[in-house]
């Protein structure tokens, strides 16, 4: 619940802030931001030696799963795409 209310603060935030021309380079951050955060998120998982001993264990289903989490986020977000273009050009 608390991440929910710092990320509707922070959209609301962003609302307001949205003419001030310096945060117009803030996506770009934002997306280094999480391509760091998944690299240390890897690194934390890789060196946790529980973690990679039961990869093997884990199997084919554990890795599908992931895989079809990830194909749906992202069919997800490119169906959210062609909506938000669509209006955009409306």
């Amino acid at each position: 619940m608390t991440i929910i209310l710092i990320l509707l603060i922070s959209i609301a935030v962003g609302v307001m802030l949205r003419k001030v021309p310096m945060l117009h380079h803030l996506g770009k951050t934002a997306t280094l931001t999480v391509w760091m955060l998944i690299f240390v998120f890897g690194i934390s998982l890789g060196s946790n030696k529980e973690i990679v001993s039961d990869f093997g264990r884990m199997g084919a289903t554990a890795l599908f799963v992931a895989l079809m989490g990830v194909a749906g986020s992202v069919l997800a977000a490119l169906g959210l795409r062609c909506i938000i273009d669509k209006n955009r050009k409306k």
